[in-house]
């Protein structure tokens, strides 16, 4: 019985050790602009699909927070959501390129309630 918790435990220890060391980009690379992109070998036009769409997704599919001051707390910069108005989104630290894949925005997070000041 004791070797079957203990078991259970390990197993645990090392899903949790695996999900803690991924990164926000497995299958590719966060690049911070698309010039950056576009200098670490990626095609112009692939740079550039990525980064659109990636900005689409990130002004349009988060949801909004209801004022400035809510999103700052856990987000270092903070815009207008493009639909909702009086809403903010944060501002991606960059995009994740990678083939096959549209490009996915990566935020910098502060910590749960955390004040930036």
């Amino acid at each position: 019985m004791k070797s079957i918790i203990l078991i259970l435990i390990g197993a645990v220890a090392a899903a949790m050790g695996y999900f803690a060391f991924q990164g926000e980009c497995t299958s590719g690379k966060v690049y911070a602009t698309e010039a950056a992109c576009r200098a670490g070998g990626i095609a112009e036009a692939f740079c550039a699909v990525s980064f659109t769409e990636a900005r689409r997704s990130a002004t349009l599919d988060y949801a909004p927070f209801p004022n400035q001051s809510d999103c700052q707390l856990q987000f270092p910069l903070c815009e207008p959501h493009a639909r909702v108005v009086g809403g903010f989104v944060p501002v991606p630290r960059g995009v994740c390129v990678a083939r096959g894949e549209a490009g996915k925005p990566v935020y910098e997070r502060y910590g749960q309630r955390l004040n930036p000041q």
